[in-house]
């Protein structure tokens, strides 16, 4: 199944209200915000990860790929830091 066509049309005429504007005013500020965040996380995976780990900074978007070195596992590591209370 896909989405409801009753609702569908309902959330494009809440979208389009007022010609749209204010949903690309709200796509501008969302994808400045998830800019910043994406920023402070690479920063941080800079300053915190161990030179063995790599990670592809996003050109856009805002999945950050990390490249585990040889010998251990993304399990290992998630139990390591669900541990300390981060998941991914």
């Amino acid at each position: 199944g896909g989405m409801n066509p009753l609702m569908a049309s309902m959330v494009l005429h809440v979208l389009n209200h007022d010609g749209g504007t204010t949903f690309e005013k709200h796509l501008v500020s969302l994808k400045e915000r998830l800019r910043m965040r994406c920023n402070a996380l690479c920063t941080e995976l800079k300053t915190h990860l161990h030179p063995s780990v790599t990670f592809t900074t996003p050109l856009g978007g805002y999945f950050v790929w990390i490249t585990l070195p040889s010998g251990l596992s993304s399990a290992s590591v998630l139990e390591i830091a669900t541990g300390k209370g981060i998941a991914f």
